[in-house]
């Protein structure tokens, strides 16, 4: 038998608890508490501890969804346009 490889988020979890504090979704920007939401551990490491970022139900419904936009990068947002130079 054979199967295509699937890559996976390391750290992707869906936060069943209800989170009491204002948690902001990397996608929409917007902030919610009392709902449910996906995390996930991203960088920047320091000492073997990441940061926690959250993406709401509304951007990914799914865990598929949530995978996709977490292994793409999608939840950094757009670079900064550098200075012109003179």
């Amino acid at each position: 038998m054979k199967r295509k490889y699937k890559q996976k988020a390391e750290y992707l979890y869906r936060m069943l608890f209800a989170n009491i504090f204002w948690k902001s979704c990397c996608i929409c920007k917007d902030e919610f508490k009392f709902q449910r939401a996906w995390r996930f551990l991203a960088g920047p490491y320091y000492n073997d501890a990441g940061h926690w970022r959250y993406i709401c139900l509304d951007c990914a419904p799914n865990k598929d969804t949530a995978n996709d936009i977490v292994l793409s990068g999608k939840w950094r947002g757009e670079r900064p346009v550098p200075p012109k130079s003179r």
